[in-house]
C-alpha cells in the first residue's frame, strides 16, 4: 500500500507538470504534421506517417521519461519533502519502487493518448491492421520504462543535469550497439575489438525494442521478436532498480 501511495503521489505531481503537457502537445502536433510530410512522398504516404508517428512517440516518450524522472526526484530533495516521506515508516526501497511505478503510469498514460491520436490519423488513410503497430508500441513502452529506470539510477547519486546527460548518452549508445559489434568484427586491432565488444555486452541493447522497419514495410513479426525484448527489458529494469535501491539506501538524506 505504501508503494501504491507513493506511486499515486508521483503520478499526481507529474500530471501537474507543465513540461509534460508541452511535450505531449508537440508530439500530437508533429504526428498531425506527418500527414503533410507524407503527401510529399507520393505513393508512400502511409509508410511515411507510420515511420514518423512511431519515431515521434518514441522520441517524445524518451524526453518525458527523462524529464519527469529527474524532476520528481529533484523536487522531493529541493522541497525536503523526501525527509517527511522517509520519516513515516516508508523504507527507501518502497520509495524507489513507488517512484518508478508512478513514472511508469505517466508513461503509460502518455503512450495511450498518443496511440489513440496516432491510430486515428492512420485510420484516415485506410489503415485497419493495427496489431503490428501495437507490438511496436508495446516495445517502445518497455524501452521507455527501461530509460526511466536508468534515469532513476543516475538520479540516486548525481545531479539532475548529469542524470539527464548520462541517460541520454546510454540511449544513444544503446541504439548504436549493433553497429559497434559490426565494426568490432571488421577491425584488425585486437584491443579495439575487445573494447567495442565489451561495450556491446555491458550496455543494454535498445535496438531490440525497435520494430519500425517491420511495421513500415509490412514485414512479418514473430511473437519471439516481441516476447524476447520484453523479457530482456524487464531483466534490465530490475537490474537498474536494484542498483538504484542500493545507492539510495546509502545516500545521505
Amino acid at each position: 500500500m505504501k508503494i501504491l501511495a507513493i506511486s499515486y503521489l508521483t503520478f499526481k505531481e507529474a500530471v501537474k507538470n507543465k513540461i509534460f503537457y508541452i511535450l505531449v502537445f508537440f508530439a500530437f502536433f508533429l504526428i498531425f504534421i506527418s500527414i503533410f510530410v507524407g503527401k510529399v512522398a507520393i505513393g508512400a504516404e502511409l509508410k511515411v506517417i507510420k515511420d514518423m508517428g512511431l519515431f515521434i512517440i518514441s522520441f517524445f516518450g524518451l524526453l518525458i521519461a527523462i524529464v519527469i524522472t529527474i524532476d520528481t526526484i529533484s523536487k522531493e530533495i529541493q522541497r525536503r519533502t523526501i525527509y517527511l516521506i522517509l520519516s513515516k515508516a516508508i523504507s527507501r526501497t518502497q520509495f524507489v519502487l513507488g517512484k518508478f511505478s508512478g513514472i511508469s503510469l505517466i508513461l503509460l498514460t502518455n503512450m495511450f493518448l498518443m496511440t489513440l491520436w496516432y491510430f486515428f490519423i492512420l485510420s484516415q488513410y485506410g489503415e485497419n491492421t493495427f496489431l503490428p503497430l501495437i507490438y511496436a508500441l508495446a516495445l517502445i513502452f518497455f524501452e521507455l520504462m527501461l530509460i526511466s529506470a536508468i534515469s532513476l539510477f543516475f538520479s540516486s547519486f548525481t545531479t539532475g543535469f548529469l542524470s539527464g546527460l548520462f541517460t541520454f548518452c546510454i540511449y544513444l549508445i544503446g541504439h548504436s550497439l549493433d553497429n559497434l559489434k559490426l565494426i568490432a568484427y571488421r577491425i584488425e586491432h585486437k584491443f579495439l575489438e575487445k573494447l567495442l565488444l565489451s561495450i556491446y555486452y555491458i550496455f543494454p541493447n535498445l535496438s531490440f525494442f525497435d520494430l519500425k522497419k517491420e511495421v513500415v514495410y509490412n514485414f512479418p513479426i514473430s511473437l519471439d521478436s516481441v516476447i524476447y525484448p520484453i523479457i530482456y527489458g524487464i531483466a534490465w529494469i530490475l537490474l537498474f532498480l536494484i542498483f538504484s535501491i542500493f545507492l539510495f539506501q546509502r545516500k545521505n538524506l
